[in-house]
């Protein structure tokens, strides 16, 4: 959505969770995707690092073994290389 129609991240968000959160809605993980979607809303740039920040928030403390060096910049996220 953010390179072919050119919309932020804070718009992708919003719209994606008003759908999300639907009860009807069935997505596994439900709340790790929400979590995700504020984190690219906010601080991270691509939905992939953001879910990677997710899942090492709720299931990690915040640990999270990347490479790449501008997560460490996200609140709350520990970074590791090794």
């Amino acid at each position: 959505m953010k390179s072919f129609y050119k919309i932020l991240n804070d718009k992708i968000y919003e719209s994606l969770e008003t759908i999300i959160k639907v009860d009807g809605f069935i997505l596994p993980n439900k709340e790790r995707y929400i979590l995700a979607l504020q984190l690219f809303a906010g601080s991270v740039a691509h939905f992939g690092d953001a879910c990677a920040c997710a899942a090492a928030l709720q299931d990690s403390s915040g640990r999270l073994l990347s490479l790449d060096q501008k997560l460490s910049k996200v609140n709350d996220i520990w970074r590791a290389e090794k």
